[in-house]
């Protein structure tokens, strides 16, 4: 489990918890039925806070899904009719869940001494404090009329330094509290607990039970290293309550599903959106598979990229047409592979319902044109007909219209982003490319698209001003991370930390990529040796490092220090 710390003198996070469900059909959660037996699950991953300066400080990624499958595990097996909800975690998703009836709320995110960190529904850290937590969650709650809405009666708060947070949530009138001392909490830790106190209370044990369960899961772990300790940190708020009290009582099922994010509501938006569009005469297939359109994954290993992620976010929440540019081998589309899938996972706070993800020529659909493969993205996800008349639809001028057709017909709360992945130097050029997209932000108003490109599309006017973002290769300290993650002469978790600690002494140079001036020798030196902080060459030079090399990485700059060098 993570924590963020100050600096005494802002909000300045210095350490970090350690790095999805690729969905793209997506609808508002207010549209869902909150019923008694459901835990609601609120993650917090922001990408950036800003210091005193106003400098954007990046935040490390954290692995969420490795605590989401457990969560769900747990209540797969248990097998009873309990439903779980994950959303992200802003003040205005917890506020609604309470309104909406919430009885069990579980959050997951970074630690801090004094606040609770929660997203600002644009990628930033938005720091609560125990008295706003405590406002937030108690409005309301009064029961005046007999009523019961907006009551919580169990809270985990899954997160470093938690008490004082558990403590706001029991002076919210919350009765079952579950957090940690106000101390580190390990990763491994805080996975044993919650598997087995999850699956207690799922089977309907009481909150006490169940709690003592989760700490002996600890205590046994082969996992946890000190794990009496590590067991200690786990506290049961209040703690003179009584606790011996069910928060599920649910009836058996065959086979538990996790629900999707929208409920069957969101299913009844979409079915009645076909209905609609299909009884306004256009080419809309309303007897579609309506297949979940999935997206590709991000690398296994990608990382150092959140302050890119935060700026292209906010530029495709801004605009509607955003290109990320930079030379072969920068990652371009393994950054914006990896933002589709955190915005798709923000459905809640992005605005954005639908992801549409159209990948290279070179490695999809070749001879197909950009528009044409959309098309039949739109065919296979039951969006449209690839038939008219009983014919097939072969020409691109049809089919560009009936892509319009669709999007003209989209409401506010249907928001679409397409992303034209890798778009070569002659698709830039493309007069009809260019040409489709005028069309498309010219006759349509809930349309985004994000274009991966080599230099920009070139749009001039046609509806959206061009956004224009040149991705940097990685930072050094990023760039040696990633090294460490691939080099196979690097074979555990503290080998990789000796290596950076040995070649990125300086925070500063740390911070550096190696176009910037400020650069030192041995900074230089290390960067020629690992691809010059661009992914693909990093990823080559890792796997072709003999380990004679290797063993000399350490005494990179040794001779320079002797000498007095800079």
């Amino acid at each position: 489990s993570g924590a963020l710390e100050d600096d005494h003198t802002t909000k300045d996070p210095v350490k970090k918890k350690s790095a999805e469900v690729a969905v793209t059909k997506m609808q508002p959660a207010e549209e869902d039925n909150t019923t008694p037996n459901s835990l609601t699950v609120l993650f917090s991953a922001p990408l950036v806070w800003r210091d005193k300066h106003g400098e954007y400080r990046p935040i490390e990624m954290l692995d969420f899904e490795k605590e989401r499958e457990i969560i769900c595990q747990c209540f797969r097996e248990a097998s009873r009719d309990i439903d779980v909800k994950f959303d992200t975690a802003t003040t205005h998703r917890l506020r609604t869940s309470v309104t909406l009836g919430c009885r069990a709320l579980h959050y997951s995110g970074h630690g801090h001494r004094q606040f609770l960190t929660f997203e600002d529904g644009k990628g930033g850290l938005h720091w609560i404090s125990t008295e706003e937590l405590k406002n937030l969650c108690g409005a309301g709650s009064s029961n005046e009329g007999g009523t019961s809405n907006g009551k919580v009666e169990f809270v985990f708060v899954s997160a470093c330094y938690s008490r004082l947070a558990g403590e706001a949530f029991v002076g919210a009138g919350v009765g079952h509290v579950v957090c940690c001392q106000q101390d580190l909490l390990q990763d491994s830790a805080a996975l044993a607990f919650t598997r087995e106190f999850y699956m207690a209370l799922a089977v309907g044990r009481t909150v006490k039970d169940s709690f003592e369960i989760g700490k002996q899961a600890v205590a046994a772990s082969p996992s946890v290293p000190n794990s009496m300790d590590e067991m200690e940190k786990f506290i049961l708020l209040p703690e003179d309550g009584d606790h011996d009290v069910k928060i599920f009582d649910a009836k058996p099922v065959g086979n538990w599903k996790q629900r999707e994010g929208g409920g069957g509501k969101e299913r009844r938006s979409i079915a009645s959106m076909r209905k609609s569009w299909a009884q306004g005469g256009n080419r809309f297939n309303s007897g579609g598979s309506g297949r979940l359109n999935t997206l590709p994954s991000p690398p296994e290993d990608f990382l150092g990229r959140e302050t890119e992620m935060y700026i292209i976010l906010n530029a495709v929440l801004n605009r509607r047409l955003v290109c990320v540019v930079g030379i072969a081998g920068v990652g371009r589309s393994s950054i914006v592979t990896a933002l589709t899938t955190y915005v798709q996972e923000r459905r809640n706070t992005t605005g954005i319902a639908y992801i549409f993800f159209v990948r290279s020529a070179q490695r999809f659909g070749k001879g197909l044109t950009y528009t044409k493969r959309l098309f039949k993205q739109l065919v296979e996800h039951g969006w449209i007909s690839s038939k008219e008349g009983g014919k097939e639809i072969t020409e691109e001028e049809d089919m560009i219209e009936i892509i319009l057709d669709v999007f003209r017909k989209l409401q506010s709360n249907q928001r679409v982003l397409i992303v034209f992945d890798h778009i070569d130097e002659e698709q830039t050029n493309d007069f009809e490319f260019r040409l489709f997209l005028t069309q498309l932000f010219s006759e349509t108003r809930f349309v985004k698209v994000l274009v991966t490109a080599k230099r920009e599309v070139g749009l001039k006017g046609g509806g959206a001003g061009e956004y224009v973002y040149s991705l940097p290769p990685l930072t050094l300290r990023n760039s040696v991370r990633l090294f460490a993650r691939l080099c196979p002469h690097v074979h555990t978790g503290a080998d990789r930390r000796t290596l950076v600690s040995s070649l990125v002494e300086d925070d500063a140079q740390g911070k550096l990529i190696i176009t910037d001036r400020q650069i030192n020798l041995r900074t230089s030196m290390i960067f020629s040796l690992l691809g010059d902080g661009y992914p693909n060459r990093i990823l080559e030079a890792a796997y072709n490092m003999s380990a004679e090399d290797f063993r000399g990485l350490f005494r990179i700059g040794d001779e320079e220090r002797v000498g007095g060098g800079g």
